[in-house]
């Protein structure tokens, strides 16, 4: 998926495949860029809420769980 946005709370994404269902649980990684490296962060969210925009492309708001 493409981070749209992030706050403290949460973060909203998009994906081009099968959307989880809202209170699913899941466990991504966000990269954070340094000078000299990218650092992959594992992060627990919770789908809150998911919009099918098309036929392959859902936008889904997830808060952080940690």
């Amino acid at each position: 998926g493409r981070m749209l946005d992030i706050s403290n709370t949460g973060m909203r994404f998009q994906i081009e495949e099968n959307p989880p269902k809202e209170g699913s649980i899941l466990c991504i990684r966000i990269d954070v860029d340094f000078a000299n490296a990218t650092v992959a962060i594992p992060v627990l969210i919770e789908i809150k809420w998911v919009k099918e925009v098309s036929a392959n492309k859902h936008y889904l708001g997830s808060r952080f769980m940690m």
